[in-house]
């Protein structure tokens, strides 16, 4: 996978989606990470791989993927009820609850989001009722129910598209910076491989730049070569000058 088309750059998404569907989790992450490696601009990926995290019972990463998909939408409620969750089962309740109260924000009826606060001051006020836990991947205690609620769709599912209602701004923002990727990278190369793309365009229209002025190009870069050969020389002279005079002296 040193070099991909876009065609099979696209299909990254779509994979991590059926792996995810499929409950095959380590997958989904790969393979989100795979299209975050291709677009590193697109939110919905770094949500999705929160997702999957989260089945996986990473938290720590859930709760960066979920921070990213922010910064890079401050508008997809479903970054901050990702947050919210992350957060939750981290332990951080102050954390998760500001995150939950910032998707209300945007959306004052969001479920995922009412629930996950309600939780979080339930914890904090303990009148959470006892269950029993489970230890988690990441060394944490998650409950039965709570695990299991997080398997529900509502709060796990992968984004197929962008979801929610995105704002002029953030559309523009979106498109610009496809715009911008496209000018830069058009065939959707790796970081390394852009980079020896670059050179070679570089080194041919330089060359066929240099045919067309029969070589007078590189010497306007590099200086005429007789010019260069009398500077030298009159470098050369003035130097032996000053020495004659010194031995006169």
């Amino acid at each position: 996978q040193e070099y991909l088309w876009p065609a099979v750059m696209g299909s990254f998404k779509e994979l991590g989606n059926a792996a995810y569907r499929e409950s095959n989790f380590e997958e989904a992450v790969k393979q989100y990470s795979a299209a975050i490696d291709e677009d590193p601009f697109d939110h919905t990926l770094y949500s999705n791989r929160s997702a999957a995290y989260q089945q996986l019972g990473d938290y720590k990463n859930a709760a960066r993927d979920a921070s990213k998909t922010i910064q890079l939408d401050p508008e997809f409620v479903k970054g901050y009820a990702r947050k919210g969750q992350a957060e939750f089962f981290l332990g951080n309740f102050g954390a998760a609850m500001e995150a939950y109260e910032q998707g209300l924000v945007l959306d004052p009826g969001n479920g995922v989001c009412k629930s996950g606060l309600e939780r979080c001051q339930q914890r904090l006020t303990g009148t959470a009722p006892q269950r029993t836990s489970v230890p988690a991947a990441n060394g944490n205690a998650a409950h039965d129910s709570e695990l299991r609620q997080r398997k529900g769709k509502a709060e796990a599912e992968p984004e197929e598209a962008s979801a929610g209602v995105a704002t002029e701004g953030t559309k523009r923002k979106k498109d610009l910076r496809s715009y911008l990727s496209r000018m830069v990278n058009p065939l959707g190369l790796r970081p390394l491989w852009w980079f020896v793309y670059v050179v070679v365009v570089s080194c041919g229209i330089f060359g066929f730049l240099e045919v067309r002025s029969g070589g007078r190009l590189s010497q306007s870069i590099m200086g005429h070569p007789a010019a260069v050969r009398r500077a030298a020389g009159d470098k050369a002279e003035t130097r032996s000058g000053q020495s004659k005079q010194q031995v006169r002296v």
